[in-house]
């Protein structure tokens, strides 16, 4: 009797011991460590569990069935982040930390969600990194284009030549050609239609928050339709909540200056805000007296640079719980740049002789670029329908503005000789009206905007950017006084007037997205832009993203999408009349031209190695990129007899040079990175891309003789690696290196190098010290270009000489950092 007595005494408790239950507990703070409270955490996955954060931000969920989890947060007046994958085991507390941010400057999903002291794996299907520019600020960095070099996707394109850091510098992900990688700033195109890309080196990272490298087209994030290789998103500064602020003075090797001044905070709650100065300048590593061969002078050529720039904003929070607002943006920035050093060139050893110790050069002295770049700004975003009991409403809608102004003024001999060295002002336009809606386990996306440019730039007969390589015309150089050039025999010749063009183009896209997460380990991404573009019609691109993630530890990606990218405006011009002659071809645009289309496919895998709370984060992308009929020169047989009888000709029309729709490539790589946390404040990232570019086939009317069928594109490394070391404690000494390697077929026209970056800094409660060195190697410091002195790449049947370029040697920067 006293058994069955225990029995059923004990029957119900073992039955309740043997329901496993585990707890998640964590946190809800903002991007700069505000407890937020009332934000709504959910867990979808065996068991359905809702919680709210406390006045602390603090939350605990229990108990919670063990197996895997899709965790989310809303929460009023923040972006929602991505949706994590975490596990809950039995008897275990899994934590989660959301830190949360607010704007509609992103690409992707922004914010940042650690489960067990660690980053969860990404449930996107666009492979993305997002770099701190602020970091490369202290370290001395005053060009976008420079931080961008550390990244091993990218390429930094020198578009006129040469390697100097002040001469214009595109950035290219993954492919050969940055005019097919998008560049926004705030989510806005800013692409030009001159060139087709943006002069990065006129971004200063001071005013910038965060760069996101977005590869490839997923529709996880909302890159535009006009792009082939993904895009840069650059974002600038935004409001926090509690008021902060820093000075920044940088010194530098070159008797460089350069001060920041910034503050950040909001009033009342409500009305957030951002003030940013920056001013900066330096003479630059080259700055001496050359000897020009062509005239037998004495000329002075230099690299300075002066700049400074200004960014406000203003943020209004508007409802009862602030989830809607309005926000008016402002950025100002405006450079001068001396060429001259940039664009000359050692000269060979005929000629007068030099006076002792100054190099013989064909000069380009006084060539100088001053460039003003502004921009305004307008967003609003309204909640619709009932709020939640995070108050977040299920709907919302965001309008958005951005208008900005590129001017480019250049003097000097090397003026015209390039499109990024013609006379321009480029006004754009853009306009958006984007509606978001929670479904369920999903949300859908639609998008409409609408882009205008009008760009005022001259036109130079037989010079042309084709598929963004400058080409000088023939016979002509940059060290002409004014606007004259010496031909192959050395004789003078005369360079065609420059005549200015009116170009104008309107785009319009509706973009549809939707996301559905059905289960934790399943998530489904569709999209669709419909565009149509004033000069080339309509197109319509659909594009598809799948994410599996079996456990909190690995996740698996795949997308596949098609695209489109634009030519240039001047591409598109027949002047009337036509123009001279310029190395026996009448060099004109195609009105007939088209965009370029591609279709994309990718492949991810995101693993977790190792337990405890610093496991080594891997992940492992492939891509391949089927081009479509690209632009090409059109290449006519060569008349050497014809132009008219007064030149010397025979009378007939020479044959007319154009762009046109022929030939087929595919871009394919891999990349793969890895990551490792020793400890809480020192982190080890190392990553290597190959990245192949090569045409597939090349049809006779646009064989010029340098086309190779299978050859890897010059200009774009097959191998790059990057390896980044960084310690920064908030009190005590930082430190870090930065180590690049580029193989062959680099944009020096080198053979393989790596140029290493390294700085050591002490912190102290608000002060903090810092001195760093770039190209500690001293690798390829050459100072001027050398002609046909790079590595030959081969053409068809014969060998292509190529100039080689020079890197800036070693510098130092100290920088004196004070918070408050």
């Amino acid at each position: 009797m006293y058994g069955a007595v225990a029995l059923s005494v004990l029957l119900p408790l073992t039955a309740y011991a043997a329901e496993p239950a585990g707890s998640v507990a964590g946190t809800v703070r903002s991007v700069d460590g505000r407890p937020v409270a009332d934000a709504r955490i959910t867990l979808e996955g065996p068991s359905h569990v809702i919680g709210t954060s406390g006045p602390d931000g603090h939350f605990v969920l229990a108990p919670v069935s063990p197996g895997t989890y899709a965790a989310s947060v809303n929460a009023a007046r923040f972006t929602d982040p991505a949706v994590a994958t975490i596990d809950v085991r039995d008897g275990e507390t899994t934590t989660l930390a959301f830190s949360l941010a607010r704007s509609s400057s992103s690409l992707t999903t922004i914010g940042r969600v650690t489960t067990n002291g660690r980053d969860a794996v990404s449930t996107s299907a666009t492979p993305v990194r997002t770099i701190n520019p602020q970091a490369y600020a202290d370290q001395g960095f005053t060009r976008v284009s420079d931080v961008l070099q550390d990244d091993e996707t990218t390429t930094l394109f020198h578009t006129v030549g040469g390697g100097s850091t002040v001469l214009p510098t595109s950035v290219a992900i993954r492919g050969p050609d940055p005019t097919e990688t998008l560049v926004d700033v705030d989510g806005h195109q800013i692409n030009n239609g001159n060139t087709g890309d943006f002069d990065l080196s006129l971004l200063d990272p001071s005013d910038y928050s965060s760069i996101e490298l977005v590869r490839g087209i997923s529709p996880s994030s909302l890159v535009g339709p006009d792009t082939i290789d993904g895009a840069i998103n650059i974002r600038t500064i935004e409001p926090t909540v509690d008021p902060h602020g820093l000075v920044r003075l940088n010194f530098d090797s070159f008797s460089g200056f350069g001060g920041t001044l910034q503050t950040t905070g909001t009033l009342d709650g409500r009305l957030g805000y951002v003030v940013s100065t920056h001013r900066q300048g330096s003479d630059g590593e080259v700055n001496e007296s050359v000897f020009d061969q062509p005239t037998g002078t004495v000329q002075h050529v230099g690299s300075e640079v002066l700049g400074s720039s200004a960014l406000a904003k203003l943020r209004y929070a508007f409802g009862g719980s602030g989830a809607g607002y309005a926000e008016l943006s402002f950025h100002d920035q405006s450079a001068f740049r001396d060429l001259s050093a940039g664009l000359t060139t050692y000269a060979g050893a005929d000629g007068d002789p030099a006076p002792a110790g100054l190099p013989v050069v064909d000069s380009a002295a006084g060539t100088a670029l001053e460039t003003h770049n502004a921009g305004y700004g307008l967003d609003v975003s309204v909640p619709l329908g009932q709020s939640g009991p995070a108050g977040v409403a299920p709907t919302s809608l965001l309008f958005r503005h951005y208008s900005s102004l590129v001017d480019e003024s250049v003097y000097g001999p090397g003026a015209e000789t390039t499109p990024y060295l013609f006379n321009s002002r480029d006004l754009l336009d853009d306009e958006t009206l984007q509606l978001d809606h929670r479904i369920g386990n999903g949300s859908l996306t639609l998008q409409y905007e609408i882009r205008n440019e009008s760009l005022g730039t001259d036109f130079i007969p037989g010079v042309v950017n084709e598929e963004s390589v400058a080409r000088q015309a023939p016979g002509l150089t940059a060290s002409a006084a004014g606007r004259r050039g010496v031909d192959d025999t050395g004789e003078p010749t005369t360079t065609p007037s420059a005549t200015t063009l009116a170009l104008g183009q309107t785009q319009r896209s509706l973009a549809l997205r939707y996301t559905y997460n059905p289960t934790p380990a399943l998530h489904f991404i569709v999209g669709s832009y419909y565009s149509h573009l004033s000069l080339f019609g309509n197109y319509f691109d659909p594009r598809l993203g799948f994410v599996f993630t079996p456990n909190s530890r690995t996740a698996v990606r795949a997308s596949v999408g098609t695209t489109f990218q634009a030519p240039q405006l001047p591409e598109l011009v027949v002047p009337n009349p036509l123009p001279v002659v310029v190395g026996n071809y009448i060099s004109i645009g195609n009105p007939n031209l088209k965009p370029d289309e591609a279709t994309e496919y990718g492949l991810g895998f995101d693993r977790l190695i190792g337990g405890g709370v610093d496991p080594t984060a891997a992940s492992l992308d492939l891509y391949r990129v089927n081009l479509r009929q690209p632009a090409s020169p059109l290449n006519l047989p060569l008349d050497s007899n014809c132009g008219p009888a007064s030149a010397g000709g025979d009378g007939t029309q020479c044959p007319l040079s154009y762009p046109v729709n022929a030939g087929d490539g595919v871009y394919q790589g891999i990349e793969l990175s890895v990551r490792h946390n020793f400890g809480p404040f020192t982190t080890l990232r190392a990553g290597w891309a190959v990245r192949s570019a090569y045409l597939t086939s090349v049809p006779a009317d646009i064989q010029d003789g340098t086309l190779v069928v299978g050859e890897q594109s010059a200009g774009l490394p097959l191998h790059k690696t990057s390896v980044i070391l960084a310690c920064a404690p908030p009190l005590g000494f930082t430190y870090g290196a930065n180590l690049v390697y580029e193989s062959l077929y680099n944009e020096l026209n080198l053979p393989q190098y790596a140029t290493l970056a390294a700085h050591l800094g002490y912190r102290f409660h608000s002060l903090e010290v810092l001195l760093t060195g770039t190209n500690l190697t001293n690798v390829y410091d050459r100072k001027f270009t050398t002609p046909n002195g790079g590595v030959t790449y081969g053409g068809l049947g014969q060998i292509i000489p190529q100039d080689a370029y020079a890197l800036a040697g070693t510098a130092f920067a100290f920088t004196l950092l004070r918070h408050f």
